[in-house]
């Protein structure tokens, strides 16, 4: 494993294991168990334990399943605008196959919308001239979005509320 992959896969782990935000920034991961919240609860982009990338719907329901890396995978938001879910051993199990799409004015970031859609800006909207590097595409199937999320229960894992945000480190 290279050293700059080991410094990126020690150091930007999410310490916590929930994090109730819609933004995933450069050099930022989602280690397992953690996972992000679009603005109104809509959606959820989980990292479960099991190492599976899954973008859940506000009742639990699946709206896409990502690569399988294994336990201890993480879900990492490049620098250099591309967003790879990683092992332990430094093998990339998926990718939006956008690395080198910046170095760009502002660092680029990850966020959860609630139609379901993932999209990858460098310069969030509002800022001027955001560019925009990937998207997913909103859910074919959206759920009448009527209440926001309180809780949720992974499969196999505890129940609960979701707690205040905690912030992520960062590089």
């Amino acid at each position: 494993m290279s050293k700059k992959l080991a410094f990126l896969l020690g150091a930007a782990i999410f310490s916590s294991t929930c994090l109730a935000e819609d933004r995933l920034e450069a050099g930022q991961a989602l280690a397992s168990g953690a996972f992000l919240m679009s603005a109104s609860g809509a959606y959820l982009l989980s990292m479960q334990s099991g190492g599976t990338l899954v973008l859940l719907r506000q009742d639990g329901s699946t709206v896409r399943t990502f690569a399988n890396g294994g336990t201890g995978t993480i879900l990492l938001m490049a620098v250099d605008g591309n967003l790879v879910e990683v092992t332990p051993t430094g093998k990339v199990v998926w990718s939006t196959k956008t690395n080198g799409a910046c170095p760009c004015q502002h660092p680029p970031a990850l966020t959860l919308l609630d139609s379901g859609n993932m999209i990858i800006w460098a310069g969030q909207p509002p800022l001027l001239n955001p560019k925009f590097i990937w998207q997913l595409g909103d859910d074919p199937s959206p759920l009448p979005v009527n209440n926001a999320m309180t809780s949720y229960t992974f499969p196999g894992t505890r129940p609960g509320s979701i707690p205040d945000p905690v912030m992520p480190q960062s590089l």
